[in-house]
């Protein structure tokens, strides 16, 4: 049945006890075909569900160790977030950091081994020195889109933001956000093309702007562009 989804999410979820391997690898297969997946963290997640014995821990982005290390696979303590420049660009997070500021503080991370290549940190946990373990990250698996959450305290940021007297809609927001650029929605491409007038008479200039936002969501260096007009009749012009 997985075909006629978009997205798929683990929620603090071991797998293993339920779904047998021939399933995990269909779930890999529906990915890497196209669809959309969420891992959000606690526990039962990441290694606390012996993912990374699995085909789930190749579509991450986020590499998983063979073992929990010392200290468990689940970290029950305060946690700040530290939003990446690629966070503060990102529309995620709009409404959720103010002025430069941080989100909202949440409890217990999961540990993971850093980002994938490729992959892009949007939150992470600061561990001290120069060493953080990364919480909200984006990656590509195939064609499929999949976000990894390192975290089961997300719907916090829904409380805290209530508890400030702004109601919840920048935690609404971050995850319609993140549905909709998981399943593709044009919305969230990073390439867009704005034309300067809707409408045009014969012999009118055609001018459009075009803005190129690389997967962090920030501005894109040296892209390289080809555009082709077509006409009604089907007549083409580089």
């Amino acid at each position: 049945e997985l075909p006629n989804f978009d997205l798929l999410v683990f929620d603090n979820f071991a797998s293993q006890p339920y779904l047998p391997s021939a399933y995990l690898e269909k779930i890999e297969e529906f990915v890497r075909r196209g669809g959309g997946f969420w891992m959000l963290g606690g526990p039962l997640s990441y290694l606390g569900g012996r993912h990374q014995q699995g085909p789930i821990a190749a579509l991450l982005p986020v590499a998983l160790p063979g073992a929990a290390p010392t200290g468990g696979a689940f970290r029950d303590v305060p946690v700040q977030p530290r939003l990446t420049p690629a966070g503060r660009a990102h529309p995620f997070f709009q409404g959720l950091a103010d002025r430069g500021g941080e989100p909202p503080p949440l409890r217990g991370y999961n540990v993971s081994g850093p980002a994938r290549p490729g992959a892009v940190v949007l939150a992470e946990v600061p561990l001290g020195g120069n060493q953080a373990q990364p919480l909200v990250v984006l990656g590509r698996y195939g064609d499929g889109r999949v976000l990894s959450v390192l975290t089961d305290s997300l719907w916090d940021w829904a409380f805290a933001e209530a508890g400030r007297g702004r109601g919840n809609r920048a935690y609404l927001a971050f995850v319609r956000q993140a549905v909709r650029w998981s399943i593709g929605d044009p919305l969230l491409q990073p390439l867009k093309v704005e034309p300067e007038r809707v409408r045009l008479a014969p012999g009118d200039p055609v001018r459009a702007r075009i803005r190129v936002l690389g997967e962090d969501f920030l501005p894109s260096e040296r892209t390289e562009l080809s555009v082709t007009l077509r006409g009604p009749g089907g007549e083409s012009r580089a």
